[in-house]
């Protein structure tokens, strides 16, 4: 057993194709899903999480005051050039 602090890309990759394979999985990971990707991570890689979730860096070309002055509706309009595939916060993830 090896100790990581956050499940990375693949890993994650990993988690949403078992959720969209198995619908009990799915469920499970929407309900309680600190404890089920835990358990996943520890069955599947062998790896003992800290946490499940890591908030990324702010992005560079964002500036945090005009977001914060945003509402909702606006926010989500909002396209970042250079988003990430992994949850669009527009930073890199490994």
């Amino acid at each position: 057993m090896t100790n990581q602090r956050y499940p990375n890309s693949v890993q994650w990759g990993f988690i949403i194709a078992k959720a969209w394979a198995e619908a009990e999985f799915k469920d499970q990971l929407e309900t309680d899903p600190v404890r089920t990707i835990k358990q996943y991570m520890m069955e599947q890689f062998k790896v003992n999480v800290e946490r499940v979730f890591q908030v990324p860096p702010i992005p560079e070309n964002l500036n945090i005051e005009v977001m914060k002055s945003m509402d909702l509706e606006e926010a989500a309009r909002l396209r970042l050039s250079d988003a990430c595939t992994v949850c669009g916060c527009g930073a890199s993830h490994s």
